[in-house]
């Protein structure tokens, strides 16, 4: 796990609305098995970098994919809200990274359905955010 992300792994951890869905149920790339929810997964998409005249890397962006897990449709949409809520616009210093903003650049559904019968559904929604921050 790079620096970045685990510092926005952190601001959801710290985020009272998402604990109070959530707890700490945030996980990389995917859902433990057997994994309590709602639930929240993420992944990096993408990375981007821009330099100074120098050529030395000053700003990164990279794309990062919060998933929301929940077992009804209205729930994985509370807690996208949430994640919303505490990601869209954010800017401070988190784990000694500068984070100079995040912008939401994409959302959607996601739906997995039960292989057995003794396993439960999982609605999502998927959120795409570009974090801007120093190297």
């Amino acid at each position: 796990m790079s620096v970045i992300e685990e510092a926005v792994q952190k601001i959801m951890v710290d985020d009272a609305g998402i604990g109070t869905l959530a707890a700490n149920r945030i996980y990389p790339q995917i859902l433990p098995q057997g994994a309590t929810l709602p639930a929240i997964t993420w992944q990096r998409i993408s990375g981007s970098h821009l330099g100074d005249l120098g050529g030395e890397d000053i700003l990164a962006h990279p794309r990062l994919q919060i998933n929301c897990w929940a077992a009804t449709v209205s729930a994985a949409s509370d807690l996208r809200d949430a994640v919303r809520a505490a990601l869209v616009d954010y800017t401070g210093v988190v784990l000694a990274v500068v984070i100079s903003h995040i912008s939401l650049e994409d959302d959607g559904d996601l739906f997995e359905p039960s292989v057995s019968s003794k396993e439960e559904r999982r609605f999502g929604r998927r959120l795409d955010f570009i974090v801007w921050h120093e190297e």
